[in-house]
């Protein structure tokens, strides 16, 4: 009898450690993979507070919650682990893209300027940075130059469709007011932080950590 219960015990107990393994692979992949952004933040917190993962993995974790907290429009949180995640892994351009990628929602261009070059240094082949930084120039008014950012990363990726229509945008800014040097009508007054209306800035997945299942889509459209 006592043989049987202990039986009993040990497979139940096997039975709760393997759920707990498999609801931490799911919690897992809602970080790192394809997930809505309520997802993303629930398994990214797993993931930190299990102390399973280090390095740029960790760093991944960090960058993925920050690229959520960003869609929600929580930028505070996101420059929080923005930060973190650049200090685990300041190698990681998509990471320093995706805190400009934050600024810009800010409407603090010039610091979204300061990352985002720091992103194309490290890989120029960065198509979501020279889209980012024609956003912090549209906002600054900077039209031309503007421009000329969609149009490297759209060499860069042909048919880029957040870039070709921020690119539009630009130049009805410029066609209105001017190229940004000599502006010929008064623009509009600055909207309040929020997604889109100098253009719509791009976020990515954090490159280096190993753990990432699935590249995430940078945000096309304005909320």
């Amino acid at each position: 009898m006592l043989r049987t219960v202990l039986t009993v015990a040990v497979i139940a107990l096997a039975g709760i450690t393997t759920a707990r393994a498999q609801s931490y692979d799911q919690l897992s992949s809602w970080c790192y993979g394809e997930s809505t952004d309520d997802q993303t933040i629930q398994g990214c917190d797993a993931v930190i507070a299990s102390g399973r993962v280090q390095g740029n993995d960790l760093a991944a974790a960090y960058g993925a919650r920050a690229y959520a907290y960003n869609r929600k429009g929580d930028y505070a949180r996101a420059i929080i682990d923005h930060d973190i995640a650049i200090r685990m892994n300041p190698n990681d351009a998509m990471l320093w893209n995706n805190r400009g990628w934050t600024y810009n929602n800010l409407r603090q261009y010039d610091r979204a300027l300061q990352d985002l070059d720091r992103a194309i240094s490290l890989n120029a082949r960065l198509a979501e940075g020279y889209n980012n930084r024609g956003v912090s120039y549209n906002g600054m008014r900077q039209y031309d130059r503007a421009i000329q950012e969609y149009d490297e990363a759209i060499r860069l990726r042909p048919g880029y469709p957040v870039a070709m229509r921020n690119r539009d945008l630009a130049v009805r800014n410029r066609d209105q007011f001017g190229g940004g040097g000599g502006v010929t009508t008064a623009p509009p007054p600055p909207p309040p932080p929020g997604p889109a209306a100098a253009g719509n800035s791009n976020g990515g997945p954090a490159s280096s950590g190993t753990n990432l299942l699935k590249e995430r889509l940078g945000e096309i459209a304005p909320r």
